[in-house]
């Protein structure tokens, strides 16, 4: 039984009959692999879309326990590209369903601290691609039809008061700051409107006070 996975590196790896090969070189529809061990002249061939098989043997050993630890973090990471469960509780589960099956296994798995960083990384595939400039950020209509709403709840707000925050820390790029007006409306606070600022110059003009003028105006109308 063979594999396909991606090393550390972002190459492809072949995994076959418990030794770890790297892609030597493609001619036409023909893929040729070489053995990991620059020592070994193991090779394996694939034609076309059929399975590799080997070509020349290898002067060692084959390592089963590395080969299914690849083969583990291959589909830990295609199953947190395709479902929406936190990354944490998919590796949990996927963790449990190791020492399952094969729990010889997991001891030498990596903790979820030590790979955390390329789940995520495998997780954040799934999304677009953030925006480098204000001109790549796109508003989608929907965004424009809540907008009217949450004036008015904001003009509504009860005795009147309204609360701004601002942020920085968990501001995305290519923005600096992101201010946010809050209302009470049935005695629950929440956030209505959203403002992403680029620089510092605009932080002046976004300040409570004004907006809280612009708001109760609005609701006047």
């Amino acid at each position: 039984m063979s594999t396909i996975v991606e090393s550390k590196r972002k190459k492809p790896t072949l995994l076959l009959d418990n030794f770890r090969f790297t892609r030597d070189k493609i001619i036409n529809t023909t893929i040729y692999w070489k053995c990991e061990d620059r020592s070994c002249l193991g090779r394996a061939v694939q034609c076309d879309l059929n399975s590799p098989f080997m070509k020349q043997p290898h002067n060692h050993e084959g390592d089963e326990i590395k080969c299914k630890v690849e083969e583990f973090r291959m589909n830990l990471k295609q199953r947190i590209e395709d479902s929406p469960q936190p990354v944490k509780k998919i590796y949990r589960e996927q963790i449990i369903s190791l020492y399952t099956t094969s729990s010889q296994i997991t001891q030498f798995t990596s903790m979820f601290h030590e790979m955390k960083t390329s789940l995520y990384n495998a997780r954040n595939t799934s999304y677009p691609s953030a925006p480098r400039n204000i001109d790549d950020v796109m508003i989608e209509g929907i965004c424009s039809k809540t907008l009217n709403e949450s004036l008015k709840q904001l003009s509504e707000s009860d005795h009147g008061h309204l609360f701004f925050d601002e942020t920085f820390k968990s501001c995305p790029n290519p923005f600096y700051q992101l201010y946010s007006a809050h209302s009470v409306n049935n005695e629950l606070s929440t956030p209505k409107l959203f403002t992403l600022l680029p620089d510092k110059k605009r932080v002046a003009s976004c300040s409570g006070p004004k907006w809280g003028t612009l708001i109760l105006e609005w609701g006047t109308r």
